[in-house]
């Protein structure tokens, strides 16, 4: 049963990147702008990001009745960034196609944010080659 669970996760992971796929290629053909590229979608990812560790920031100065600005310094931030990619997205494309695209690629960035932090992270420590510490003189 697991073995078509996971079947069944990478035959829908597949489909959505075909839509993914197709919806790209819409928006070249007929606005000449790519709505799914890799900065749009690092921009997204690097927003989420932001917003993630400024809540978290927020969460721990609301806790210990520090100062909750930083926090919201970084969700603005986070904020701003997203927004930026969603004012180009309105400014190329048509209002009704913006405002679709936009949520799609909204919902497809959480789960991206999610894996390309845990590979970073795992990238991070694969390179960061720790090595044991010897006590000589004991």
């Amino acid at each position: 049963m697991a073995v078509l669970e996971i079947i069944g996760i990478l035959v829908g992971m597949f489909l959505i990147y075909m839509l993914y796929k197709d919806l790209n290629e819409y928006s070249i053909r007929k606005y000449r702008y790519e709505f799914y590229s890799v900065a749009n979608l690092m921009q997204i990812i690097i927003g989420d990001w932001i917003i993630y560790f400024g809540r978290s920031v927020y969460l721990m100065a609301v806790e210990e009745h520090g100062d909750v600005l930083n926090g919201q310094l970084l969700i603005f931030i986070g904020v701003a960034v997203i927004s930026l990619v969603l004012y180009k997205n309105f400014r190329y494309v048509s209002f009704f196609t913006a405002l679709i695209l936009s949520i799609l690629q909204l919902l497809i960035s959480i789960p991206l944010a999610v894996g390309t932090f845990f590979i970073l992270l795992i990238a991070i420590a694969a390179l960061a080659e720790t090595k044991p510490v010897y006590v000589l003189n004991k």
